[in-house]
């Protein structure tokens, strides 16, 4: 009998024995891989050792890990094995040892059996789809799951349909946390870059991780950014992109979520984002309003506007003396008119983007104390102010009578 033999029948005689604790167990596994990699034969029999080992229940979280790493060395010695080994992580995975962090390297480990047999693939998917079930999860165990099943998608395209499949099913678990579902929405992010035609699949993916409780603010904005590359590269996907935002009520909650929707009703009709609540009518109807606003009049409107108003303001007059305040610009720093009449369409027209931060608030202040008569008034201001000058001395937040009153003044007085 070899060295390595009698070292293995030792370690197997310690592993049944009742005086053990987990600390003792995790000790005896991490012996186990060197006498495989000296006698490489010995590798069935000590498959057998690690199913014996699953039995006892003095282990816990970090001897299955050992446990499970140690399975690795098996697979190393003879892939032939590599069923076996999966069937053993299967039945490991029914423990209730396991915690997170068991987990989380069971989730790292798993992809190392397809490398020695590839057939095995559709069991190790399954695999995967039973351990992000397990209520043993943490945020970080499921964070790695994430990460390993992205690496999958990456190295191996076609995989990637399994890979949103297990996605959707993570994703529903309350193991979750805000860190964990920002990672599995940047990855998804990656995935959807990297193949454009899974759009409507990861869209479904996304439908399932915005309805989770565990969602925060930084989790969100990733969720938003990358349905709003999808929806921008793609204006036939506006429609579900929309009905994703206002499954949850998640469309009113942010400026990100609110851009979203107003970007996706310009390439929709209401109807077809089906069915809303009464709630989410206003909501829609917000959005509706400045689906043709920019980026930065959003912006203002959403940070200085409740959404009932919103909702009930026509903002066709704030764009026109937007439109004015544009083209009086644009002549003062001698551009052609062409430079200016896309700014709209254009996201990124210098001209417009370098001065919104005074141009969007004056658009707004003009159309509430001009509206028609604003180009006149710019008209008369021209020889005597810049266009910047002669809308930054109009006051802004006076009650609705004192504002009525200006306006008044200004169209009887001044235009």
């Amino acid at each position: 009998m070899s060295g390595e033999q009698d070292k293995l029948n030792e370690i197997k005689e310690q592993i049944q024995s009742d005086k053990n604790d987990s600390y003792s167990l995790e000790t005896l596994y991490e012996k186990l891989p060197s006498i495989v990699r000296a006698d490489a034969p010995l590798a069935p029999q000590m498959l057998e050792v690690y199913k014996t080992a699953l039995q006892s229940d003095k282990n816990d979280g970090r001897s299955l890990e050992a446990l499970y790493r140690g399975l690795l060395s098996i697979i190393k010695a003879d892939t032939s094995l590599a069923p076996q080994v999966l069937e053993v992580y299967r039945t490991a995975l029914q423990s209730d040892k396991n915690n997170w962090y068991s987990l989380r390297y069971l989730y790292r480990y798993l992809p190392s059996i397809a490398e020695a047999d590839a057939s095995l693939a559709p069991e190790i998917f399954e695999a995967f789809r039973d351990a992000v079930q397990s209520e043993k999860n943490g945020w970080a165990s499921l964070k790695e799951a994430y990460g390993v099943l992205f690496f999958i998608a990456q190295a191996n395209a076609p995989l990637t349909p399994e890979v949103l499949d297990i996605y959707k099913t993570a994703l529903q678990s309350d193991k979750n946390n805000c860190g964990s579902l920002k990672l599995a929405y940047n990855a998804l992010s990656t995935i959807v870059q990297t193949d454009a035609s899974l759009a409507p699949e990861i869209l479904n993916v996304f439908r399932i991780g915005l309805q989770s409780e565990k969602n925060d603010e930084e989790s969100l904005k990733e969720a938003y950014g990358v349905l709003s590359s999808i929806a921008k590269s793609d204006a036939s996907l506006a429609p579900k992109v929309a009905q994703a935002l206002l499954q949850r009520g998640r469309a009113g909650s942010s400026e990100d979520a609110f851009q979203l929707l107003s970007h996706c009703l310009k390439h929709c009709l209401r109807e077809d984002i089906g069915s809303v609540t009464e709630e989410q009518k206003q909501i829609v109807q917000a959005a509706w309003n400045m689906r043709f606003s920019t980026e930065q009049e959003r912006r203002f409107a959403f940070d200085n506007m409740e959404i009932e108003r919103i909702a009930a303001t026509s903002f066709s007059a704030q764009q026109r003396c937007m439109n004015v305040l544009v083209g009086c610009l644009g002549q003062e720093k001698n551009l052609p008119a062409e430079a200016t009449a896309g700014y709209r369409k254009d996201s990124d027209n210098e001209l417009y983007k370098d001065n919104a931060d005074w141009l969007v608030p004056a658009s707004f202040k003009a159309a509430e104390l001009f509206g028609c008569y604003f180009p006149a008034y710019l008209k008369k201001t021209q020889g005597f102010f810049s266009a910047h000058d002669a809308v930054y001395w109009l006051p802004q937040g006076m009650s609705k009578a004192k504002n009525e009153s200006f306006a008044r003044f200004l169209q009887n007085n001044v235009v």
